[in-house]
């Protein structure tokens, strides 16, 4: 398996496979049951790959599941990107979470107005 991989729905990760990566695309219909995505996403979590950029959509649909399959281990690291749609914030939010943790402070709050 490679170090980056990325997960999403077909046409949004389509031009990440022109650029080498490895893919996984998900239908809609595969991503309306947890309990058949459920062994696809185990055997990817865990081949090794280090990086995993996750369409914000599926991220949001799948998140806790992502996180309890990784367990207890840093990597995959998780990336939120946008969509073909656009972005949903998903990924920013990730990075506010991360950055207040690190620092035990919220530095972007003047910005949520």
């Amino acid at each position: 398996m490679s170090d980056l991989a990325v997960i999403g729905d077909r046409d949004t990760i389509m031009g990440f496979r022109a650029l080498g990566l490895e893919t996984h695309a998900f239908s809609p219909a595969e991503t309306l049951d947890a309990e058949k995505i459920t062994p696809r996403l185990r055997d990817i979590v865990g081949s090794g790959t280090k990086i995993l950029f996750v369409t914000e959509a599926f991220y949001q649909s799948f998140a806790d599941l992502l996180e309890r399959l990784r367990g207890q281990s840093v990597l995959p690291l998780f990336v939120p990107i946008p969509g073909n749609q656009g972005s949903l914030g998903v990924g920013v939010r990730k990075v506010e979470d991360l950055v207040e943790k690190a620092i035990g402070a919220d530095i972007f709050a003047q910005d949520k107005k």
